[in-house]
């Protein structure tokens, strides 16, 4: 099985550099499956994988093609490569918008539509997000801080339509109103910054590595999904951060977590959710056996089913049904 990852790097998402990674770990596990890129893999200030030289070769050749959707891949070239060699019925269109609305004319040429929302039904497949092989580099810290919450405070954002931007901002009050020592709330990184210099820069550089280390200071870290589902990164790198994770309940259709084993649940918009959970936060802290236990089984299913090989190892399974 030759597969190809169409993806322009330089445009800074996070979610080609998650297929890119597990597409190179499942090459080098699996022997019938060769990889190539159109665009150098970087990761850590490293090329973890250098382009293709005849990227029009290993098109032909290509029992599927991973192409990223629009604001993601804009090499018309290659585009054209696809349909002058009626390449498109090998075609995995990545789709990495939020919401649920689909780009037709790819959905009509391609073998499969991929989102992270959606749900899967033909050749559509939600595929989310996962942890990043980045998530692992940093060891453990001493656990000095007792809360942290991902999200600013935006009194504004109240009125928004996203149910669950609306939760960010209630339970950013509530855990201000419950004036907890030792507590941070808000961002820890500005957003952009993040997401291109964890792809690129060295390990001594890189800000998302600061901020993965300022997560493992923690003991809970709280988070709260988007209502649009599929997940979010924040939630992957509070698994990673190998604390125990309070949030809305995550939506996987494989290898869900399991409230109170693996995480503690709460509903954003539900006042009295809310309340109890951020009222059993104290109780939390002071039994270590409860809080690690829960911790440790949260990150151990996180490692075991979530990372990005395990979404292409789905994401490939769904191709060949489809071929089928």
């Amino acid at each position: 099985m030759h597969i190809v990852h169409l993806f322009d790097f330089d445009l800074g998402s996070r979610y080609p550099v998650m297929l890119s990674q597990g597409l190179l770990e499942l090459a080098r596990t699996r022997k019938n499956v060769t990889v190539a890129f159109n665009h150098p893999v970087h990761s850590l200030g490293r090329v973890l994988a250098e382009p293709a030289e005849d990227i029009e070769g290993e098109l032909l050749k290509a029992t599927f093609i991973i192409c990223a959707g629009n604001e993601h891949f804009k090499q018309p070239k290659i585009n054209r490569l696809l349909g002058w060699h009626n390449l498109w019925p090998r075609v995995a269109y990545m789709d990495f918008s939020d919401g649920l609305n689909l780009h037709n004319k790819p959905m009509q040429k391609c073998l499969a539509y991929v989102k992270r929302t959606g749900g899967t039904s033909g050749k559509r497949l939600e595929l989310g997000y996962n942890l990043l092989d980045q998530y692992s580099v940093v060891p453990h810290q001493d656990r000095d801080i007792d809360v942290v919450y991902l999200f600013d405070h935006h009194p504004g954002l109240r009125d928004e339509p996203d149910r669950n931007v609306v939760g960010r901002q209630r339970v950013y009050e509530a855990l201000e109103a419950a004036n907890l020592d030792n507590t941070h709330l808000g961002r820890l990184h500005e957003q952009s910054t993040r997401m291109w210099r964890c792809i690129l820069e060295p390990r001594e550089e890189n800000p998302l590595i600061e901020y993965l280390r300022y997560l493992r200071r923690a003991k809970i870290v709280f988070t709260i999904q988007p209502d649009h589902g599929g997940g979010d990164f924040r939630l992957w790198e509070a698994f990673a951060s190998g604390a125990l994770v309070i949030c809305d309940k995550p939506r996987l259709e494989r290898h869900p977590f399991v409230p109170y084993k693996h995480y503690i649940p709460v509903d954003p918009l539900d006042k009295t959710s809310v309340e109890d959970v951020i009222g059993s936060i104290p109780i939390l802290l002071e039994n270590d056996a409860l809080r690690d236990s829960v911790a440790l089984k949260g990150w151990t299913h996180a490692r075991t089913y979530h990372r990005a090989v395990h979404r292409v190892t789905t994401l490939i399974e769904h191709l060949e049904g489809l071929r089928t």
